[in-house]
This record gives C-alpha cells, sequence and structure tokens, in this order.
C-alpha cells in the first residue's frame, strides 16, 4: 500500500516542536562529555602551562577525566548543554514559518528564493540569540572545577557583577 501525502496531514508546530525538542535534550546528554573534553582542551591555551592537562586526543582527555576524577565527571554540565539543545531547536522551529510570513506578509515577498534565503538568515539568528546566555552558563558549568549546581553558579555570576557594578558607581 502506497501512502500520499494526501492522505495524512501535516503536523501542527506544537507537537512538531516537542519532538523535536526532546530528540534534541537527548542528543545534548549524549554529547555532553565530549563538549567537557573539548572546553578542557580549548582552555589550555589560556592557562599557565604549569596548569596545562596536556590531553593527546578527545580519548584520552576521556580517559584521563574517568581515572582522576571518576567517570561521573563526564556528566558535569549536561543539564545546560541538554536544555541549549532543546531550546535552539525549538526556537529554529518557531522562528522558521513566522519569518517566512511575516517577509511574505509585510515585505510584500512571494515565496521564492529570495524568501526562502532570507527566512533562513532570520530563522538562524533567532536561536543564536536565545541560545547565547545558556552557552555562558553552561561553559562555565563545565570549564569550573568546582563541583557547583548550575543555579548556585548562576547566583555567584549574578552577585558577582552586581558588587563589581556597584564597585565602579553603576546603579541597575
Amino acid at each position: 500500500m502506497k501512502m500520499s501525502s494526501k492522505s495524512r496531514p501535516k503536523p501542527e508546530l506544537p507537537p512538531r516542536v516537542g519532538t523535536a525538542s526532546l530528540s534534541s535534550f537527548a542528543g545534548g546528554l549524549a554529547g555532553s562529555f565530549a563538549d567537557i573534553v573539548i572546553v578542557r582542551m580549548q582552555r589550555d591555551a589560556v592557562l599557565p602551562v604549569s596548569q596545562w592537562r596536556n590531553h593527546k586526543h578527545a580519548v584520552d582527555g576521556l580517559v584521563l577525566m574517568a581515572t582522576e576524577e571518576g567517570i561521573t565527571i563526564w556528566l558535569r554540565g549536561w543539564g545546560p548543554n541538554s536544555g541549549r539543545a532543546a531550546v535552539h531547536t525549538a526556537s529554529q522551529l518557531a522562528s522558521c514559518d513566522a519569518a517566512k510570513r511575516l517577509l511574505m506578509d509585510y515585505a510584500g515577498m512571494e515565496d521564492a528564493v529570495l524568501v526562502q534565503l532570507a527566512a533562513s538568515l532570520l530563522m538562524g539568528m533567532t536561536p543564536a540569540t536565545v541560545t547565547t546566555p545558556i552557552d555562558v552558563i553552561e561553559m562555565r558549568a563545565v570549564s569550573s572545577s568546582e563541583r557547583q549546581a548550575v543555579v548556585n553558579r548562576i547566583q555567584q555570576n549574578a552577585l558577582e557583577r552586581r558588587w563589581k557594578a556597584d564597585a565602579q558607581g553603576v546603579s541597575s
């Protein structure tokens, strides 16, 4: 039995966003350990030579992390990483049709290659803008040598920024 596109309706946006976000969350969880190694390998460049980890490659980094800090270190930052993946996918899917519709309705453009290109550019900017704060949180959680909950890290960062602003005479 052959199915045609006419025999089943196109899924609505909320179920598509939900399933895509769930799969992205799982993918973020699966790739979290690799992100930790990448961040640590990149961070060596800004550390003093005496503090370098000197990982030969990613697998070497994973093995050293597991032997020196325990296998649970691979899960550090999994929350922000998975959350970022889900938010990125959801905002990208939600902005795709909206950007195209706005360009056609308000800019008077017709559904052609130029609309697709402009909508794609807008669609790329949306998740990048939405996920930037999550990237900062994830980077701090993963690169830290301390074991600290992400929520505590956010609170500590906010307090530090507030103290700096007060010291400089800046009011918020």
